[in-house]
């Protein structure tokens, strides 16, 4: 689980986020620590996207 926030409150861009994910995508459970190269951010440009 990660709480995400991004953008600037002053400028109203603020956003935020809670992602709940498999535990497999962040932790490599044979090497023992996390995934490298972790990417959940998202933007709204994204959500759009997905809606087409």
């Amino acid at each position: 689980m990660a709480l995400v926030w991004a953008g600037s409150e002053a400028e109203g861009t603020r956003s935020l986020a809670l992602h709940l994910v498999p535990a497999d995508w962040v932790l490599d459970r044979l090497a023992g620590g996390p995934v490298d190269a972790i990417d959940v951010s998202w933007s709204w440009a994204d959500v759009i996207e997905l809606a087409h």
